[in-house]
Formats: structure tokens, C-alpha cells, sequence
């Protein structure tokens, strides 16, 4: 039977609909019971114009599709988390037929727990001093090139939860980012938010996000460290004039080869003097508090 005929006989044949609340259950605690609810309607036709148009076995889909029934996948009333799995058609007698739509419960997606895991990420970076402080240099107080590299093992926290959408403006804003106050223990500027990744699912007929927050701690903080080094000192630095600076002369007067330490202040540094490092903010700070992601005993902090 073509459904565009159907579809034509649900509106034309159709005399009545009306729930059956004794099938159904008096109220809403009867029609619902442990998750799963039934409803039932009493569904009067036109039996001459269906067989005038149809077979009249076309008359169990006319009732089912009548208005006012509830389709598959329809969401009970009041409860979004029960949702029609079946309907049912017999025919009463004569001109009436019994409707009945069964639901089922699912399980509330939003209110599921996180999945968190624990583990960690390594990376192969340039360093500049060793695990004492100081410098890497040659014998001849010179940087290697290409300079020392390291691996770095920070630790990576990945949580994922279910959230009704994905935030994309937040998860612009906030990758690649560090914490500006305390996150789970570790101080300001310690971890950096490495990814925020979301997978939409689909259940009883309504969308959720599946949204993962990967968090990498580094002990030191991140900030990127430089020793100050150069083949250029600062000659005058008069407040309100251009810097001046020139080539730093080797002791023959000829322009050096290769940079020598500085002072942190443009100038050359004593051969006597502590090395000094630069430090430089890369990476903008956030408030982590506004992702609300922060539970409570989730892993002892140091």
C-alpha cells in the first residue's frame, strides 16, 4: 500500500481519537512503571472511505498513523527519557480500533559520570641549561648548534563527558591556554588545556555531545627560557630615543663569530658572572573554573 495513500486516509478516515486512560492507567504513576510506559488510544474510522480508496486491512496503518498517535521514537509526555519503541494495532469491532504505543527508558546521557584518564605524554625539546641550573655550553662558554634537546614527560589528565552542546567559541578560546589560578592542586601556570574534542551521539531523539578535555601539567610551568646571549650589545638606551645597539668586537676589534653571554640588560656579561636566562610568556592564561570540570578527590595533588 503506497504511504501517500495512507498518509491521505490518516486525515480523511479518521472519525476520532481518544487516549483509553483504563488501558492506560488512571495517571501518570499507572502509565509509568520501572522505566517503561505504555499508552493506549481508541481510534474511531471511516470504514467507507477506506475501502472506498484502500483494501481495508489498510485500516490497522490508517489508525496507527492517525493524528494525535504517537510515532516511533516520539518522546513519552513529560519525560524525555522514555521514548515510543513500538506500536501495536487491533481492531475492536466495527468501526474502532485500539492503538498502543510502548516506551521505554533510557538512560539520561547528561547524567552519567566522567570517564577520566591518567597518563603521560612525552616530547623531544631544546634545552638550555642542565638539571642544576646552569648552562649547556661548550668548553669554550659557547651555545651548541643545534642546541641540547630533552624528552618531557608531563603528565596528561583527559576527562570526557556528556554535555547537551559543544561550546565551540569556548574551545577556541581556551586550547592551548594555562590555568591562571589553582587546577587540581597545581599552582598557576602549570597546565596547559592540550585538546577539547566533541563526538555528537543521537539517543531517544534528542543530541548530546561526548566532549573530551585533555589537561598536560609540567612541573616547571611553561614558560619559555632563553639564555641571554647575543652578537649585538646595547650602546644607549636614552628613554624617549631609539636603542643603539652595535656589534660586540672580539679582542682584535673584528666582530665576533659567535654570540657571548649578556647581562640581561643588553650589556656583556663578566666572565666571572652568574649566566643570565630570559623568560617569556607564550601562551595566554584563562579561568579554568568557568569549564566547571574540576571534581572533587578525582587524584591525590602534590
Amino acid at each position: 500500500m503506497p504511504n501517500a495513500i495512507i498518509e491521505t486516509l490518516a486525515v480523511s478516515a479518521v472519525v476520532s481519537v481518544k487516549q483509553n486512560l483504563d488501558a492506560s492507567g488512571s495517571s501518570e504513576n499507572d502509565q509509568v512503571d520501572g522505566g517503561a510506559a505504555v499508552l493506549v488510544f481508541d481510534v474511531q474510522l471511516d470504514m467507507t472511505t477506506i475501502t472506498a480508496n484502500a483494501d481495508p486491512a489498510a485500516a490497522f496503518l490508517v489508525a496507527q498513523r492517525a493524528n494525535g498517535i504517537p510515532w516511533i521514537d516520539d518522546t513519552y509526555p513529560d519525560d524525555d527519557w522514555l521514548w515510543c519503541v513500538d506500536k501495536t494495532c487491533r481492531r475492536r469491532g466495527g468501526d474502532l480500533f485500539e492503538v498502543t504505543c510502548r516506551y521505554k527508558s533510557v538512560e539520561d546521557p547528561l547524567a552519567a559520570d566522567p570517564v577520566v584518564d591518567i597518563g603521560f605524554v612525552g616530547s623531544e625539546e631544546p634545552i638550555d641549561r642542565d638539571i642544576n641550573g646552569d648552562p649547556i655550553l661548550n668548553s669554550a662558554d659557547v651555545t651548541f648548534d643545534p642546541p641540547v634537546t630533552s624528552n618531557f614527560d608531563d603528565m596528561l589528565l583527559s576527562i570526557t563527558r556528556n554535555q547537551s552542546a559543544f561550546n565551540l567559541t569556548q574551545a577556541l578560546n581556551y586550547k592551548g591556554t594555562l590555568n591562571d589560578a589553582s587546577f587540581y592542586g597545581f599552582a598557576a601556570g602549570k597546565c596547559k588545556i592540550s585538546d577539547i574534542k566533541g563526538t555528537m551521539f543521537k539517543s531517544a531523539g534528542r543530541y548530546y555531545y561526548s566532549v573530551t578535555y585533555e589537561f598536560q601539567f609540567r612541573w616547571d610551568g611553561w614558560l619559555k627560557r632563553r639564555l641571554d646571549e647575543g652578537m649585538r650589545r646595547i650602546v644607549s638606551s636614552t628613554p624617549g630615543s631609539p636603542l643603539e645597539t652595535e656589534v660586540i668586537p672580539d679582542k682584535n676589534g673584528e666582530p665576533l663569530t659567535e654570540p657571548h653571554m649578556l647581562d640581561g640588560s643588553g650589556a656583556l656579561l663578566n666572565s666571572d658572572a652568574t649566566p643570565v636566562y630570559l623568560e617569556f610568556d607564550i601562551y595566554r592564561s584563562t579561568d579554568f573554573s568557568v569549564l566547571d570540570i574540576e571534581y572533587a578527590n578525582l587524584f591525590l595533588t602534590y
